[in-house]
This record gives structure tokens, C-alpha cells and sequence, in this order.
């Protein structure tokens, strides 16, 4: 198991941005797109929100006009009321699918006796609190010798906390969707600070990866394996 604290934040923090500028004016140089999609794709190359994204082309130089700012906030606006509509729709459908088969006693019903009595994993055993997350379901059931079965990349997991600026969950969820191998993906905060649940068997790339995005600290790495066997992780 590794586990990291804090480090310096604001001279560290400071830092980022400066270099994050740095080669914001040579992408500026060699960029060819349109104009009008100029801080969308500057916020998904330097992985910012897309204020941050605003205030850096303008800082290096970049004019816009006011109707350009104005038309970008209420994308911006709309775009983020569709993502905690979709968000809210996503929690209740998981929740209506995890717990389709629990009660207050079971977390999962294997199936009933003949005289209609359930049977099949407690709550209790998984050490857990009825109607628990599904982060901690899948870690409780990864822990049990012989319960669930393990995907192909969860042999380990990892938990960190990004401190930056202009983070953008979306963003890195889309990152780590396309550029690593693993499952049980949880990318969620504001744009300062973004918690990060991952299973894979690339732990190092993950964390590099996070540190390019800001000052990375509470890591947690554990080999689940390990833990299964009543060995450390």
C-alpha cells in the first residue's frame, strides 16, 4: 500500500500555470482549426474548463468579441444543466439496477427457498450498511474469496485527490476511458479538486497521468489480490 500527503500547493500550483501557458502560445502558433471552436479545443487539450480555457487565450494575446464570450457562457451554462440532469437520471437508474435484487437484510438475493424465504450475500458479510454505494460493493465483493468474479484489470485499485485549476471531470473521464485499461472509473468533483477511484493494473501511468493535472495527494494503491488472501496490500 502507498499513501502520500500533501505537498507545497501554491508555488507548485503557480508553476502549472505558467508552463500550461507556455505551450498554450505555441499550440496557439500551430493551431488549425476555426476560430469558434478555438476554446473548446483548448479546453480539451489542456484539460480546463472552459472559463480557464477563456482566460488563458486571453492572457497570451487572444481577442474575443463580447457576443463570442456571451454565446460560449450560455453553451457553457447549458451544457453543464444537461450533465447534472444526465447525472441525476444515471444515479437513479443505478440505483434501480443495484439494488434490484437487495432488501434491508441482503445485499444480494441469490434466490428463495420453497417456502419463499431469500437467501444469498448479507450486508452483514460484505461488512457493510444496508443500500451501500456501488464503490463500495464492488471493493467489498472484490474482498471475498469466491464472491463475485474479477474483471480483467482490477487486480488493483487506485484513490487519489487532483488539486488544480480549471479541472474538468468530463474531461478526464474521457482521458482515462480512452487511454487506459480498467473498470470501475469514478471521476468526480468541482474544477479545484477531483477524486479519482480506479481499477487497473497500470497504477504508475494513472498517477502520472493525475500529477500532469495538478497537485496529486491522499494516494492509495492496493493490490486487491493481496487483500483477498488476508495479505497487505
Amino acid at each position: 500500500m502507498v499513501i502520500m500527503g500533501r505537498k507545497n500547493k501554491a508555488s507548485s500550483k503557480t508553476m502549472r500555470k505558467e508552463i500550461r501557458l507556455q505551450k498554450a502560445r505555441q499550440w496557439v502558433l500551430t493551431y488549425n482549426g476555426t476560430p469558434k471552436h478555438m476554446a473548446k479545443n483548448y479546453r480539451k487539450r489542456f484539460h480546463v474548463d472552459i472559463n480557464t480555457a477563456l482566460f488563458d487565450l486571453q492572457t497570451i494575446g487572444v481577442e474575443f468579441t463580447q457576443e463570442y464570450l456571451e454565446a460560449v457562457k450560455r453553451s457553457e451554462e447549458e451544457r453543464i444543466r444537461q450533465k447534472h440532469a444526465k447525472k441525476r437520471q444515471k444515479l437513479m437508474e443505478e440505483a434501480a439496477l443495484l439494488y434490484a435484487d437487495s432488501d434491508d437484510r441482503f445485499a444480494f438475493i441469490a434466490g428463495y427457498t420453497s417456502g419463499g424465504m431469500p437467501y444469498g450475500t448479507t450486508w452483514e458479510e460484505l461488512g457493510l450498511e444496508p443500500y451501500s454505494s456501488y464503490e463500495q460493493l464492488m471493493e467489498a465483493y472484490a474482498s471475498l474469496d469466491g464472491i463475485g468474479e474479477k474483471g480483467d484489470h482490477d487486480d488493483v485499485y487506485t484513490d487519489e485527490l487532483i488539486e488544480g485549476e480549471g479541472l474538468d471531470e468530463d474531461v478526464i473521464s474521457e482521458y482515462f476511458t480512452e487511454n487506459f485499461k480498467g473498470d470501475c472509473l469514478l471521476a468526480v468533483g468541482d474544477e479545484e479538486l477531483i477524486k479519482i477511484h480506479f481499477h487497473t493494473n497500470e497504477p504508475w501511468e494513472v498517477l502520472e497521468y493525475c500529477a500532469s493535472l495538478g497537485e496529486i495527494y491522499d494516494i492509495v494503491v492496493e493490490d486487491m489480490d493481496r487483500q483477498a488472501r488476508g495479505l497487505k496490500g
